[in-house]
């Protein structure tokens, strides 16, 4: 299955899209270009306390939570996503954007149209590196090996953010 295919393959898994740890300013550069074409939905702290968008702002601002989960309604290609953040030792952010296949507009997409979706997130986060991956709890960052379920990275899509 070539890799447009495998973006959009309902399996009953999510795709993952990883980036490099970031920074605090660079995790709310990336939430606010989401809320560009999203609303916030949901958003709990690692304790279960329910954010409003300004607490999850200021929560990123502050590193004040071991994670955060988010949830988004979206207009465009993919109609919800989740983003995940989780404070790494320091003060390092792993990001994990997650969507589901059967939230893509399959009339308006394709790889194109789904690179293009991604390329603001890399803008905001001053990052050119991704992996975009079949769920897998026990994915390694930077494991592109054939058992790692990553369908692309930025080697063969380069989108420059």
């Amino acid at each position: 299955m070539d890799a447009e295919t495998q973006v959009i393959d309902v399996d009953g898994s999510c795709r993952d899209v990883n980036f490099p740890d970031v920074n605090s300013a660079e995790a709310i550069a990336l939430i606010k270009s989401v809320q560009r074409f999203c609303r916030l939905r949901d958003a709990f702290d690692s304790e279960g306390k329910e954010l409003s968008p300004s607490e999850l702002v200021d929560r990123l601002s502050s590193s004040g939570s071991q994670s955060i989960v988010s949830y988004w309604l979206c207009e465009g290609l993919v109609s919800q996503i989740q983003l995940f953040f989780s404070w790494q030792e320091g003060s390092k952010i792993f990001v994990e954007l997650t969507f589901f296949p059967q939230d893509v507009d399959r009339g308006a997409y394709s790889l194109k149209s789904f690179l293009d979706w991604l390329r603001p997130f890399l803008v905001a986060l001053k990052e050119s590196a991704y992996y975009v991956r079949y769920e897998n709890a026990s994915w390694v960052f930077g494991d592109a090996s054939d058992a790692s379920g990553v369908i692309f990275t930025n080697a063969q899509y380069p989108i420059n953010g």
